[in-house]
């Protein structure tokens, strides 16, 4: 069996981690497709992975696919959402070749709906309403009846089944920072001694905002980070060091000399006295190993291209007992962890508690074997 891993964006590093690449290749043929091309993206994207095949067509893709088919079974590993997945799904479902989803987004998108809701009545009408119809099951599964009949993933692979009308088949396994969280725990700190961890989102330079007329004022979303980051540094008399999302584009100069570190968001996290983060699928690691948070927020991100990404922190700020920080005027205060809300958080979304003495790397090698049978 040969597992080729599939994307509509450029192939990045960050995918080779989240989709498992290397320890789904130490046991099966892989190849990384990148069909940014064809599916006409833009993004201008750093660490990109060189050993990645470039397709240029749909129909250069369909005769790639046919011909590996002859030599081999195929399946197919993506992250592709369905709105995009649409595009190829003709083509892969007609060859017969499943479909597999390791799946970060949804518990995002998820985060996102629900966090609007509850904090960000202020925002249009349209919006609200888009995400009311997101995040109701009836109203959700008849709109994506609607706008992408049939198409599916053959299997998805998640910690919890957010949207079981995307898939056929879900599969529960851990949660895909899992592993990550394991290696962090036996890796040597890289900051000489205590420090606060900012972890970046990308807000100020991920491609998906920067074209966008309602993207936040960079220099002023700066200006309030580092201010507050003082005010830490001032309280506790402990560094800040910055997390940067592979996405962003900062240098030390836009954190005031601040260390600014990519790549390493998890054995950052492990060391890491304090977090304060806006969403990010790292705040997994920041719940496994029980470290005190903050959640950061502002109206300008609120009315901003960024508000559903402020919604996904604010949500999970509410469901973690963490304080909330208004950038436009934060508090004194302390941090502090609620161990039940953290473990409640935990047995609920992250561990696959039937298999808590399993890797993901073991679950997902365990599910392809079986599938490969």
């Amino acid at each position: 069996m040969k597992v080729i891993f599939v994307t509509n964006i450029p192939f990045i590093r960050q995918h080779r981690i989240d989709m498992y690449v290397d320890a789904i290749a130490s046991v099966y043929e892989t190849e990384l497709w990148d069909l940014s091309i064809a599916f006409e993206c833009r993004e201008r994207i750093q660490n990109l992975e060189p050993d990645s095949v470039k397709i240029s067509s749909m129909e250069e893709f369909r005769q790639k696919l046919a011909e590996e088919k002859k030599n081999t079974e195929i399946v197919l590993i993506t992250g592709i959402l369905l709105f995009n997945l649409k595009k190829i799904y003709p083509i892969v479902h007609g060859m017969d070749i499943p479909i597999i989803n390791i799946n970060k987004e949804a518990f995002a998108s998820w985060m996102g709906n629900e966090g609007y809701l509850n904090n960000l009545k202020g925002g249009s009408v349209k919006t609200y309403l888009k995400a009311l119809l997101r995040y109701n099951g009836v109203a959700r599964r008849i709109n994506k009846m609607l706008r992408f009949p049939g198409v599916k993933y053959d299997y998805m692979l998640s910690s919890y089944n957010f949207y079981p009308e995307e898939s056929r088949n879900f599969v529960k396994i851990h949660h895909i920072k899992y592993d990550e969280f394991v290696a962090a725990k036996y890796q040597n700190s890289i900051i000489n001694g205590k420090y606060i961890l900012f972890v970046d989102a990308a807000l100020a330079d991920h491609p998906m905002y920067t074209g966008n007329p309602r993207k936040i004022d960079r220099r002023v979303y700066l200006q309030q980070l580092n201010k507050y980051f003082h005010l830490l540094e001032d309280k506790y008399k402990i560094k800040v060091v910055i997390s940067a999302h592979p996405k962003s584009n900062y240098s030390k100069d836009d954190f005031n000399g601040r260390d600014v570190i990519v790549y390493k968001t998890p054995v950052l996290i492990a060391h890491a006295s304090y977090v304060v983060s806006h969403y990010s699928t790292s705040l997994i690691d920041v719940v496994l190993h029980k470290k005190p948070l903050k959640v950061l927020y502002s109206k300008e991100l609120m009315q901003s291209v960024c508000r559903y990404c402020t919604a996904m922190g604010l949500q999970m700020a509410d469901m973690l007992h963490v304080e909330k920080v208004d950038l436009n005027a934060p508090k004194d205060s302390e941090f502090w962890v609620d161990e039940i809300a953290y473990q409640d958080f935990t047995d609920k979304y992250i561990i696959n508690k039937e298999h808590a003495d399993k890797t993901n790397k073991e679950q997902i090698l365990d599910f392809l074997a079986q599938i490969n049978e």
